[in-house]
């Protein structure tokens, strides 16, 4: 019964969205990729909210593309539309169905396959393997990690985005983030099997690091540190891009980002990712 009232409470939460009017979810159309013809090339979607998607859906998010298709919460292939999500109930969108609208237009002779696998309110020490969210009864590394797998018996995995920090930015938590997201990125690549496989990772956005505290700036020290160990990160890692919105906007909650920036914060990741597959991409012999 309680499963049952959590469930309905993040239901309308999600209809809500601050005030904000978002659409509820289409029907949904399950696909076959094998029968496109194409190659189908893969992306994991890992983080917390602003990755898993809270932001406002609004029309332009519904509009299926054949071209892209994403791995629905019982491991079903289907046309991908907002809402991606499939860790709460929540209606609302981030930058997952953006970014492969660009990567979809980066090459017309693919099939985009998304894999969304964030987890809402999760900190980094939820993303260890075997750690368990008991909000919603998951285990987000190993469950994320289990839908990869099964996406790869349909296609190729080409690379992973990633937004979190959110959680561990307050109350001293970001100590160690640089070295625990470190080993979040060698294990996902170690268990994938594919030591240079693409890894972006998106910072936290400029309205949570600085804050008005009796209405003057005042710094965040641990989103600031957390910022800062990802940007580190790309000298100890290889095939590591980190993106960033310097004009993001929130929805109103002062967390989540509105809808154009979901977008926008998806096209950077697009960006980033396709320079990182031509790292990656033997050369061709002359």
């Amino acid at each position: 019964m309680m499963k049952i009232k959590l469930g309905i409470l993040y239901f309308f939460l999600g209809l809500m969205v601050y005030g904000q009017e978002t659409l509820e979810p289409k029907q949904r159309t399950l696909i076959d990729p094998s029968l496109s013809g194409k190659a189908v090339v893969l992306y994991l979607l890992v983080g917390q909210s602003n990755m898993a998607g809270n932001s406002p859906v609004e029309a332009q998010d519904t509009l299926p593309n054949p071209q892209i298709i994403r791995l629905n919460k019982n491991n079903r292939w289907e046309i991908a539309k907002e809402p991606l999500r499939v860790d709460k109930p929540i209606i609302g969108m981030g930058p997952g169905l953006a970014f492969a609208r660009e990567m979809a237009k980066r090459d017309t002779t693919t099939v985009i396959g998304l894999i969304p696998a964030a987890v809402g309110g999760t900190s980094i020490d939820l993303w260890m393997p075997g750690a368990y969210d008991p909000k919603t009864k998951l285990n987000p590394y190993d469950q994320a990690l289990e839908r990869a797998r099964v996406a790869m018996q349909s296609g190729t995995l080409k690379g992973i985005i990633w937004h979190q920090g959110e959680s561990d930015s307050h109350s001293g938590k970001s100590v160690g983030y640089e070295d625990k997201l470190r080993r979040v990125v060698e294990q996902f690549r170690k268990d994938l099997g594919d030591e240079k496989l693409p890894f972006v990772s998106g910072l936290l956005f400029k309205y949570e690091v600085v804050k008005k505290v009796e209405g003057k700036p005042s710094v965040n020290q641990d989103a600031k540190a957390i910022n800062n160990a990802i940007l580190d990160l790309q000298k100890l890692l290889g095939h590591y891009k980190v993106v960033a919105l310097k004009k993001a906007k929130d929805k109103g909650d002062g967390t989540h980002l509105d809808s154009r920036s979901a977008r926008e914060m998806g096209k950077k990741y697009a960006e980033a990712m396709a320079q990182l597959i031509k790292e990656v991409v033997p050369k061709k012999l002359k």
